[in-house]
Formats: structure tokens, C-alpha cells, sequence
């Protein structure tokens, strides 16, 4: 799958590791073309592209910026119709929720169904907490909430 990922900073080099070790065509962009350029290099197989046009030939496209970032970020990728911009499948189409879940799926994690995109703004709070306890805790990088399902 192409994926494009919007970010070079910690999460989008995770995401962009863990896409080409899953054997997807990554290319990373960033408001920082040579900070984008230095994580496609530690990534064999990822390529560094400019902001304008990095998302045309995607498949899915993996935000991965600042909150405060997120909007410009993707505005500045112009049309992205037709190409899903989710982590924890929250959506209202059902073809982007499978893509985002066979990206998910593809680089080992186990998948949720949130919903509909309503939901994505409960997501934001836990991801804000996972970021406090991996850096404001101290918990490290190594760690997600869990979620148990009783059968």
C-alpha cells in the first residue's frame, strides 16, 4: 500500500519505521523538508517529498503533527478526497475504515472499531493521556492503553 506520513517528528518516524518494516510504500513529508529527509533515510525503502503533492499517489495518509499543526498540515497537501487521514478507526465510510484497519493490521497491532467519525473526539483525550504517561509519568514510548473485550 502507499502511505504518505504528515510529520517527522516522533510519531510520524514510528509510523514511518513501522509501515516500511510492514513493507508498504512510504513517502514522509513535513514543514521541515530535511528533518523529512533524515527519516526516510534512517527507514530504507521510505522517501522524503516536498508538502505540495505528497499525498496524491497515497493509498492512506497518516497524520502525525501537533494538534495546533494538524489543520495546516493538511491543507497544505491540497485535495484528499478518496484517501483516509485515521489511526483508531473511527469513521463514516466503510472503505476507509478498512484501509485504516488493514494498515493497522499490517504492522501487528489489533484493531477497533470506534464508530462513526463522531467518536474521534473521545480518541483525542486517550492519546493525550497515552502521550502524558509515556513522557509526563515517565512510562516511555513503549506503551498504549489496552483494550479488553469479553467474549
Amino acid at each position: 500500500m502507499k502511505v504518505t506520513v504528515i510529520g517527522a517528528g516522533n510519531m510520524g518516524a514510528a509510523f514511518v519505521k513501522q509501515l516500511t518494516r510492514a513493507g508498504h510504500q512510504v513517502t514522509v513529508t513535513a514543514r521541515n523538508l530535511e528533518r523529512a529527509q533524515a527519516v526516510a533515510a534512517a527507514n530504507p525503502g521510505a522517501v522524503a517529498v516536498a508538502v505540495a503533492g505528497a499525498a496524491a499517489s497515497a493509498d492512506a495518509v497518516v497524520l502525525a503533527t501537533g494538534y495546533s499543526d494538524a489543520v495546516t498540515a493538511l491543507q497544505s497537501l491540497g485535495d484528499l478526497n478518496g484517501q483516509t487521514v485515521t489511526v483508531f478507526v473511527a469513521s463514516d465510510s466503510e472503505r476507509a475504515r478498512q484501509t485504516a484497519t488493514a494498515l493497522a493490521q499490517s504492522m501487528g497491532f489489533a484493531t477497533m472499531d470506534a464508530g462513526g467519525l463522531k467518536n474521534a473526539r473521545y480518541l483525542e483525550p486517550v492519546a493525550g493521556f497515552n502521550i502524558y504517561l509515556g513522557y509526563g509519568a515517565g512510562l516511555g514510548t513503549s506503551i498504549a492503553p489496552t483494550w479488553i473485550k469479553r467474549a
